[in-house]
């Protein structure tokens, strides 16, 4: 009886301790605040919880910095450093993964059932460095991250809504399960990233994209623009491309787009029409097929009257 229950108490102790750890996360220190604010110069700096909102932080080192439950809506970090900063701390024993926190042992609850992120809302994140950072699961809408740096980075899960992600690079990025919505990826540099079951929605903006060697596997790219992108090696096994432009894209070939699902269903240029053994078009498209009343036209790759 006694051992049962010291180790019930020692159980307990260790929850409550784990809690207290949960807690520090969104606990920042205010002399790191004013640090940051006086030189912009923060690396690790504990910053969880913290409000930067509207803060100019343009080129400041935030290299592996605590910024868990931040708020950076609206703030300035165009030409920021924020390697493999902190932004996401879950502990929910139904997820974890041997990640982060506490799980369950036999009936005991240990985690804290937290989930804090950092807010992203109209950041200017303009050629700012994200480098084998972890960003899965956050929601980043508003944003500008052109010309930003995500190579080797966890996006996987990430929600990004009207973000301007043009000239970013995404070399072996991680955005598996990944959510686009009303963005601009134009001349985005994606080589080698995984892509599959993303979703892009319809009219995203994905021309000259360089996709070479990219996994959009499962992935849904219906009604998107990928005129002059280079889709060499790109892996389309069972993704949807239903009216996805493929005009003048680059190292396409017929065996990889007929791995899509419904590959019948994309616009292509005549010759490789005919490559694919599908029957010329009628009426020739000309310019991009944006306009929702030409889209809605668009049957088997082709306008129809």
């Amino acid at each position: 009886m006694k051992i049962k229950r010291f180790i019930v108490s020692a159980l307990l102790l260790t929850f409550g301790s784990g809690c207290t750890d949960c807690e520090a996360k969104k606990t920042s220190n205010p002399n790191h605040i004013k640090q940051l604010l006086t030189t912009k110069k923060c690396p690790k700096c504990d910053l969880g919880g913290a409000n930067l909102t509207n803060a100019d932080l343009a080129g400041a080192d935030l290299r592996e910095a605590e910024l868990t439950d931040t708020k950076l809506d609206g703030a300035n970090l165009q030409g920021s450093d924020l390697r493999q900063a902190q932004m996401r701390w879950t502990d929910k024993s139904e997820d974890d993964h041997g990640e982060s926190g506490f799980s369950e042992i036999g009936d005991i609850d240990f985690s804290c059932n937290v989930d804090y992120k950092v807010s992203l809302e109209k950041v200017n994140f303009q050629s700012a460095n994200f480098s084998d950072t972890n960003l899965s699961g956050l929601y980043i809408s508003h944003s500008n991250l052109r010309a930003a740096n995500f190579s080797g980075a966890n996006l996987k899960g990430t929600y990004f809504t009207k973000v301007d992600l043009s000239q970013a690079n995404l070399n072996h990025a991680n955005l598996a399960y990944t959510t686009f919505r009303d963005g601009n990826f134009n001349s985005a540099n994606l080589q080698n990233a995984d892509l599959s079951h993303s979703e892009f929605t319809v009219d995203l903006g994905l021309t000259d994209v360089d996709m070479s060697g990219a996994i959009l596997k499962f992935a849904k790219l219906d009604g998107n623009d990928l005129r002059g992108a280079n889709l060499r090696d790109v892996d389309f096994t069972q993704s949807s491309v239903d009216r996805t432009d493929f005009r003048y894209a680059k190292n396409l070939t017929t065996e990889q787009i007929k791995l899509a699902e419904n590959w019948e269903e994309g616009v292509y240029d005549e010759e490789f029409r005919a490559k694919l053994g599908l029957p010329a078009c009628k009426t020739r498209l000309g310019k991009y097929l944006g306009d929702p009343f030409i889209f809605s036209k668009i049957k088997k790759g082709c306008f129809q009257n």
